[in-house]
């Protein structure tokens, strides 16, 4: 599931970023782990990056250590004669738990920008218990999915607007995972039932560590569904620089959250099985910036995609056109709640 040793077009982050200057980037969960490293290569290479995240503190601690990080960097480059870059980094406030906080969060970003040409959206949990939200959806697909979904949504009218930019290049980025194949193949996310799955529809124990685990894999299925269905509407606006939408497993990453699930006698072999939160922000980061993906838009847009950046095979139970069906659910989840009937 790692796939160390896929092929796939050679991407170093560091060197093949191309400047960023001008432009703006929203990293969700950009704290820790993969957010945390996406972020600071964006800021690296110029871009206004936005981490989106709920806890202050945890957040200006994230932008002091990519500061940080980026001052040894830029240390060694002058040496090179290279333009040492200021980062430019800022905390969003960001709960992806309901509708309401993911809206609250767009509304903040729309009147502090005119422009959007990144999201990478990288927030993920794995809840330990079953409950449903204030907008009645469980919690793992509401922050994996819902929140993700209701963020975009909000900030579409900006997207669009950006590709009118001169030299734009707009795209999103949707963090899945390979366990998303984990799914049967006969299931079906077409109603606000479909998403809460209370027993991961096969489960006896709702609370059950495996249905936990269910949960988390049906909501990276919905992920890939939505990215293929958000492709296909968005390319019916017929931009001049048409969006590109991708979802992306990382790779088997030793982040905090698959530390949690791993027994402490066994967490020193971690680096025997996965990769670092670094490596793991090589293909999200090639889907975000590398300019083959926009030369080869066609091969990558609205694709799966898997280290070291290249198209993986989607489950079959998002292989079709169910996407249309969640993402009208999904639509109405959002217009039903508080905040949505506001908008």
């Amino acid at each position: 599931m790692c796939q160390k040793n896929s092929p796939g077009p050679a991407f170093d982050p560091v060197a093949d970023i191309p400047d960023l200057s001008g432009r703006v980037a929203l990293v969700t969960g950009a704290n820790c782990g993969i957010g945390f490293e996406i972020s600071k290569r964006l800021a690296a290479r110029g871009a206004h990056v936005y981490l989106g995240c709920r806890h202050a503190g945890r957040a200006r601690k994230a932008i002091e250590d990519i500061k940080e990080a980026l001052r040894q960097e830029g240390g060694h480059s002058e040496k090179l004669g290279e333009k040492r870059v200021v980062p430019q980094l800022d905390w969003l406030e960001l709960d992806l738990a309901t509708v309401g906080g993911a809206e609250d969060a767009a509304d903040a970003l729309l009147r502090r920008e005119k422009r959007l040409d990144i999201i990478v959206c990288n927030a993920v949990i794995l809840s330990k218990k079953y409950e449903l939200n204030e907008d009645g959806v469980e919690t793992t697909m509401a922050t994996n999915y819902l929140g993700h979904f209701a963020l975009i949504s909000a900030l579409e009218p900006l997207l669009l607007h950006t590709t009118t930019l001169p030299n734009s290049d707009v795209r999103i980025v949707m963090m899945t995972s390979a366990l998303h194949t984990k799914v049967p193949s006969d299931t079906k996310l077409h109603s606000q039932a479909d998403l809460n799955a209370p027993k991961a529809q096969f489960l006896s124990c709702k609370d059950s560590r495996m249905a936990c685990y269910r949960r988390y894999f049906l909501s990276k299925l919905a992920i890939v569904l939505f990215t293929r269905c958000l492709q296909r509407r968005l390319d019916a606006h017929e931009l001049p620089n048409p969006i590109i939408v991708t979802c992306v497993h990382p790779g088997m990453v030793s982040s905090s959250n698959m530390k949690s699930q791993v027994p402490a006698p066994f967490r020193p072999l971690l680096p025997l099985f996965s990769i670092s939160p670094a490596r793991g922000a090589h293909t999200p980061l090639f889907a975000a910036t590398a300019p083959v993906v926009r030369a080869r838009r066609r091969e990558f847009a609205g694709q799966y995609l898997v280290p070291w950046g290249k198209v993986g095979k989607v489950a079959k139970a998002a292989d079709g056109e169910d996407g249309e069906a969640l993402f009208r659910t999904s639509e109405d989840i959002v217009r039903s709640s508080g905040r949505g009937r506001q908008r």
